[in-house]
């Protein structure tokens, strides 16, 4: 436990002596070492790499990994939903104190896969066409594109039915949406 203390607590493990980390990045590293000594079953990290140079966040992030294989819960609070994506297995999103969605990771972006479509014009016309096709749950647009909910193995389908109503594709790709995407899209929506 001492020893990961001081992995925590110090540049690349070195729990004393002078360091170019800041103050603060400092100050959050020797933080989180004191919060290890007892070695917690639960761990609760706020912002756990704030205010950390890139090589602190990464050892910040391969320590929790590290903690979360060894059976201990850690609770994590971060406006950094990239890292919540890469180191979370469920999350929870609150709004005024009021939890609007939660669940695993993997399955809230899930619903979010499908296929994003670029079309020369008409971009209505184009969202009607792709609507009236069986495999496909929904149609938004995004950004002058469309996000078509449908198999990533309908690209080819997409891009023929278009193709056959004079609605050129000018391009065509998988779309995977991110935690980012889900976050905006459940608080615009609670």
């Amino acid at each position: 436990p001492l020893r990961r203390a001081a992995a925590a607590g110090g540049p690349r493990g070195r729990p004393r002596g002078r360091s170019r980390t800041s103050p603060r990045g400092r100050r959050r590293r020797l933080a989180t070492a004191a919060a290890l000594l007892p070695e917690p079953q639960l761990i609760i990290l706020d912002e756990p790499t704030n205010g950390l140079d890139p090589a602190g966040q990464q050892e910040i992030r391969s320590l929790i990994r590290s903690l979360a294989r060894e059976g201990r819960t850690i609770f994590l609070s971060s406006h950094m939903l990239h890292e919540v994506e890469q180191l979370c297995e469920r999350v929870a999103i609150l709004k005024q104190g009021r939890v609007i969605a939660e669940g695993r990771v993997d399955e809230l972006l899930r619903r979010g896969r499908g296929v994003l479509v670029r079309v020369g014009a008409d971009l209505a016309r184009a969202a009607e066409v792709l609507r009236e096709a069986p495999w496909v749950s929904g149609v938004e647009e995004r950004d002058g594109a469309l996000l078509v909910r449908a198999p990533v193995e309908r690209a080819a389908d997409i891009n023929a039915l278009l193709t056959a109503r004079s609605l050129p594709v000018a391009e065509i790709r998988a779309y995977e949406e991110r935690l980012e995407d889900f976050f905006l899209e459940v608080t615009r929506s609670s």
